[in-house]
């Protein structure tokens, strides 16, 4: 199950813009629900666990994966995460920048989760569902021409992110405890 991760993480870390991963050969079957959110903590596929969480999810000590020279002539994006498996809870920095094109530039970001989107060059969001969502953001240069790159992350129960990556089970300590779940209502 492990493999199955870093797998995707590596795939979808080597796709570049306007490409979609391809899947891989076993996905992850099951996720399993947690009780409460989890505090900010970043996993990247190059470094899962190793960045400061708070550092990390502020974007602060991460090396961004952004390319620097376009591959072409007409206006293209690039875009990073600071996590693509998380923990539920975990707030991911996201940062795109064009790489030619006419400025000014705008970037508007679709979550993939049901979250209203967000808009600007440096965005942050909280996953609190799990699953695997495809983030898409959208650049548009000044002339109207659009470039589209689409990000695929994977938000996993805090136990399980501990134990797929083989991190020591009391990083979870730092999460808080599941609340108890209100009293149902009493009508006369």
């Amino acid at each position: 199950m492990l493999l199955t991760l870093l797998t995707y993480a590596v795939t979808l870390a080597a796709c570049t813009r306007d490409e979609t991963p391809q899947p891989i050969a076993s996905p992850v079957a099951t996720l399993t629900p947690a009780a409460s959110a989890a505090p900010p903590i970043a996993a990247s596929p190059a470094a899962a666990g190793a960045a400061s969480p708070v550092a990390a999810a502020d974007g602060e000590d991460f090396e961004w994966n952004l390319e620097d020279e376009p591959e072409g002539t007409e206006f293209e994006i690039d875009a990073d995460a600071t996590s693509y498996y998380m923990p539920l809870g975990n707030v991911v920095t996201f940062k795109a920048k064009a790489l030619n094109g006419t400025p000014p530039f705008t970037f508007s970001w679709d979550f993939g989760d049901g979250a209203p989107p967000a808009t600007g060059e440096l965005v942050k969001h909280t996953y609190d569902k799990l699953g695997r969502f495809d983030a898409f953001v959208t650049g548009t240069d000044a002339s109207g021409t659009t470039s589209t790159v689409q990000l695929g992350l994977l938000v996993d129960a805090p136990q399980d992110w501990v134990k797929k990556l083989g991190l020591d089970p009391k990083v979870l300590e730092s999460f808080p405890s599941p609340s108890p779940d209100p009293a149902p209502a009493v009508t006369p």
